[in-house]
């Protein structure tokens, strides 16, 4: 999504859904000096990808979400947002915060989603990316950027179990009190 849209630190990104994939965007906004927005109704969440370089955190449940981003902005929206987490209702919010001819990049997969196109793209000239892979040409890049954030990436792994603990894994990662969850094969 990041590629996709060409995120550079120009640009202000709105990331909807703070889960291992939105953490993730985070730190890859960051890295590509963007200034970044946090959207998810979870606090540790929020306070997390904050801890990766988020300016701000807004929940949904609580903030006039478009008004905060837009007073962010001085009054445009997002140049870019991805949504992450497959809510239609994080989509609509998208719609109304980021600016005109801005990109949304979809990675979170959800059931149907209806899109106004007259209202919400051709006369807001926004640009509407479906992400579903990366591109191998591109591994060298996601590489050398994986080693420049490291530290970020150790941030947002939260939690490490054994191949063993599988099952506490899974009910801590259902929780949504941690960042990423990652099992390995020792123990």
């Amino acid at each position: 999504a990041m590629e996709t849209m060409s995120v550079t630190g120009t640009d202000t990104v709105l990331v909807a859904g703070l889960g291992p994939v939105g953490l993730g965007t985070v730190v890859n906004a960051v890295y590509r000096g963007a200034r970044t927005i946090g959207l998810s109704r979870n606090n540790y969440r929020r306070k997390l990808a904050s801890e990766l370089g988020a300016e701000v955190g807004l929940n949904p449940d609580e903030d006039d979400v478009v008004e905060e981003v837009k007073s962010l902005t001085d009054g445009f929206g997002a140049s870019k947002s991805v949504e992450t987490s497959g809510q239609a209702s994080y989509m609509n919010l998208l719609m109304e915060a980021t600016r005109r001819k801005g990109d949304i990049a979809i990675v979170g997969e959800s059931g149907n989603y209806t899109v106004h196109i007259s209202d919400d793209m051709i006369r807001n000239g926004l640009h509407l990316h479906g992400i579903w892979h990366w591109n191998l040409g591109g591994a060298p890049d996601m590489l050398r950027m994986i080693s420049d954030v490291g530290e970020s990436l150790d941030k947002m792994i939260t939690h490490r179990f054994p191949f063993s603990q599988i099952e506490d894994a899974w009910k801590l990662q259902m929780t949504r009190e941690c960042g990423k969850v990652v099992v390995h094969a020792n123990g």
